[in-house]
């Protein structure tokens, strides 16, 4: 949404409205598309994830018989998915497949925390044949070590979503585009969508975050997680999760992985009246500091609003969100939050949820 929150309340607001659930019609995650990417022919190792026969998400073959995509791709409300079901499949589009390979085994990281928190967002597929090629194969490699020297740099993202997520057109063709590296954390890389540009959107999850270590030579170093750059919210930005970090996960899933730091959003919510939530300091990347504000020194009442955060509320009609007019009013741990809407108020993701906010 626009306006004047908080950076580290905008970005949860991001991450409530956007992982709303996947296309699998039973509850599951939906995974973010490459809008106003181009065609791609390349990126041979890079495949569509089908749920059922549907186009789910994107993933990449790291190994002939490994897959690396998004945790949130391959967890329904009940659980992980059924391997069964699932199939990877490799060429440029759907209605083009040059293989479609079944998949034996779903591993999703121990400690992925659900679409609220979109922490350790990774999975690994293992197939059921081998592949007949992976990326490998084309003299890409798989991060080891990703510093502060990327911000800045250009990074390439190959996805099979749609184009447009309110009409969800485009699914299941192969694009790729390209932005620079925003911002980054110890587990996170964040591009900014710049407008009519390419960003990532539904049905990208999972795929692979490129940069070039010289011309036509390329190392993954993040997959797609989440973010807005397809939605009509500003400001406009694309979140990975990075690669490095999960080394040790993704080159062997059945071993339990080293704990990692849980971050202080598993304890975000009302405490007494006091809301408690999690602030970023330098970025919309999240960080780990816990804020304590009182309700009660304002004469409201800490509730959990529509996108699931906690704020200081006057009612439940406010923290759920609402529409007077052109004018967007919910609440912010500050209290009642009224904005302006230049292209008016209405529902965000129509068809997706009954969230509203400016459009």
């Amino acid at each position: 949404m626009r306006g004047t929150f908080k950076i580290g309340t905008l970005l949860k607001v991001l991450i409530s409205l956007l992982i709303v659930g996947c296309g699998s019609g039973e509850g599951g995650e939906r995974s973010p598309m490459v809008a106003n990417g181009q065609p791609e022919a390349g990126f041979r190792s890079v495949g569509m994830l089908t749920l059922d026969g549907d186009p789910q998400c994107t993933g990449t073959l790291i190994s002939r018989r490994r897959v690396l995509l998004a945790a949130h791709c391959v967890n329904l409300t009940n659980g992980l998915v059924n391997a069964e079901r699932l199939a990877f499949v490799l060429g440029p589009s759907l209605d083009q497949p040059e293989h479609i390979l079944p998949v034996k085994q779903v591993y999703a990281h121990p400690e992925y925390f659900g679409p609220r928190f979109m922490e350790n967002d990774v999975a690994v597929l293992i197939l059921t044949t081998d592949a007949p090629y992976s990326m490998q194969d084309d003299g890409m490699q798989l991060a080891e070590r990703v510093g502060p020297e990327l911000v800045g740099e250009q990074a390439v993202f190959v996805g099979y979503g749609v184009t447009d997520s309110y009409t969800k057109e485009g699914a299941g063709i192969k694009r790729s585009g390209a932005q620079l590296v925003d911002a980054m954390d110890d587990w996170r890389i964040q591009l900014r969508a710049t407008a009519g540009k390419a960003g990532t959107c539904e049905g990208d999850s999972g795929g692979p975050l490129f940069v070039a270590d010289q011309p036509d030579r390329y190392t993954l170093v993040g997959t797609t997680s989440y973010g807005n750059a397809c939605s009509k919210t500003i400001p406009k930005v694309m979140v990975f999760t990075r690669a490095d970090r999960y080394r040790g996960f993704i080159e062997n899933p059945q071993s339990k992985s080293p704990p990692t730091e849980r971050p202080c959003k598993s304890v975000e919510g009302c405490n007494g009246n006091d809301v408690q939530q999690c602030l970023s300091r330098k970025s919309l990347l999240l960080d780990r500091e816990l804020e304590l504000t009182s309700c009660s020194d304002i004469n409201l009442i800490c509730m959990i609003t529509g996108t699931g955060m906690p704020a200081c509320c006057p009612d439940q009609e406010t923290a759920d969100g609402y529409c007077d007019g052109n004018t967007f009013v919910t609440c912010v741990p500050s209290g009642v939050f009224r904005q302006d809407c230049v292209n008016g108020c209405g529902e965000i993701f129509p068809g997706w949820s009954t969230q509203v906010g400016c459009l």
